[in-house]
């Protein structure tokens, strides 16, 4: 995992108020992958991980080279 997907992921974690199932919706993942990734079962693809910073940036998320 790299450091951007582990930034993301624990950002994720310390977000538990967040609705995974309508995270993943929102952002058209399959079912279930994002708790994958928060349980670190398996990475997301680049094109899920571009989707969800467009999305968690909404929620406060500020990426890891803007801080």
């Amino acid at each position: 995992m790299s450091y951007e997907t582990d930034y993301i992921r624990n950002w994720l974690i310390k977000k538990d108020i967040l609705n995974i199932a309508k995270l993943e919706k929102k952002c058209e993942m399959p079912k279930a992958s994002l708790r994958h990734f928060i349980k670190d079962r398996r990475d997301l693809p680049e094109k899920h991980l571009a989707s969800l910073k467009a999305i968690i940036i909404e929620y406060g998320f500020i990426e890891f080279d803007n801080e």
